[in-house]
């Protein structure tokens, strides 16, 4: 956010349930306090409701956001947790922006930012915005690409130079 210079948005999902809804201000005093460290004014929202997974895609809606950054957990064992699934990978499914998921161990991005580069539509236009927040941070963008062969290895250093070219060209 203070790279691109722009408000935060933090959202959490409570119960409804008053008696299980407990520690917001908790949950977004840390995120104040970094922040302000960065200069970046926090715009804190608190949802009610009993699925956060609906309620976050909502909001990222309604609030239209660019970029909805979540952390990722470790899974549910709970049976009930299992059929609905993952709550990452509902998010992922059915966000209406970007996404990016932060592995809890993970730290913020120093040396460089790595794409897995496969050529589809949706990443190729993906690509300007990911290389927008390469370089508002300041880092190198590295294109990967798992290739089985001569000739498409040759294929995707076409495809990589001709994206290139495209995110120079902005």
């Amino acid at each position: 956010a203070a790279a691109l210079r722009v408000p935060l948005s933090v959202v959490t999902v409570v119960d409804r349930d008053p008696e299980t809804g407990g520690g917001v201000e908790e949950r977004f005093r840390a995120v104040r306090t970094e922040a302000a460290k960065w200069h970046v004014k926090v715009n804190p929202l608190v949802r009610h409701a009993r699925d956060p997974v609906s309620e976050v895609i909502v909001t990222a809606s309604v609030e239209n956001a660019q970029l909805l950054i979540i952390g990722r957990r470790p899974p549910r064992a709970t049976l009930i947790e299992r059929l609905l699934g993952d709550r990452v990978h509902r998010i992922l499914q059915d966000a209406p922006c970007h996404v990016l998921v932060v592995h809890p161990e993970a730290k913020p991005p120093a040396r460089h930012v790595v794409v897995a580069w496969d050529g589809s539509a949706v990443l190729v236009e993906a690509l300007a915005f990911i290389a927008q927040l390469a370089r508002a941070l300041q880092l190198p963008m590295t294109l990967v690409t798992a290739v089985t062969s001569n000739a498409e290895r040759e294929t995707v250093a076409q495809a990589h130079a001709e994206a290139i070219a495209a995110l120079q060209q902005e």
